[in-house]
Formats: C-alpha cells, sequence, structure tokens
C-alpha cells in the first residue's frame, strides 16, 4: 500500500505552515502492517530550519479493536531543536476502537 499526505496554512498559531508525507505499507501475516514514511515540514517560524523525518514501523494488529505500533524515527534538522542535527525517537503507539 502507497499513502500520502499534504497540508499547509497561512497562519502563525500552527507548528508547521506547510508538510509533506509518503510512503509504503506492507501487510504482515494477514493482520500485520510493516511500513516506512518519510516527511517534510517547513515551520510557521521563519527563523526555524525545515524538518526532514522517516519513520519505520509494525503495527501488530492484536483484535479487531486493538493494536500496537512501535517506531523508530529520525529526524534531521529538528525544528525545535536547533542545538541538534539529528534525532533518533522510539515510539509506541496504542489504538483501541469502541
Amino acid at each position: 500500500m502507497v499513502f500520502a499526505r499534504a497540508g499547509w496554512s497561512d497562519g502563525a498559531a500552527p507548528l508547521m505552515n506547510a508538510t509533506a508525507t509518503a510512503g509504503v505499507m506492507r501487510r504482515i501475516l494477514k493482520r500485520d502492517l510493516l511500513g516506512l514514511g518519510t516527511n517534510w515540514g517547513n515551520p510557521s517560524d521563519d527563523s526555524l530550519r525545515d524538518q526532514y523525518s522517516t519513520e519505520f514501523f509494525y503495527r501488530f494488529q492484536f483484535s479487531e479493536n486493538l493494536a500496537l505500533t512501535p517506531s523508530l524515527q529520525w529526524l534531521v534538522d529538528p525544528a525545535l531543536n536547533p542545538e541538534e542535527d539529528q534525532v533518533w525517537v522510539l515510539g509506541l503507539r496504542a489504538r483501541l476502537t469502541l
């Protein structure tokens, strides 16, 4: 599966004035998903640099209503951390539907 998303704003309130995301996912074992996505963001504050990120994730679909997704993210030129050129982030998302 291929996915893409883009958004923009003219205001100063959002963190990013423009953002674009694209990636691919593959179904594993009929229910789980393996995915890789990349993102670009242009901050609304002109003093901040553009941010790029890549995320690798695996979604464990335990039941129809419960999924856990561990991920590894790599941020290049993180907009809100100008002292760092790159940052690695481990993540865990949970989704519960009723």
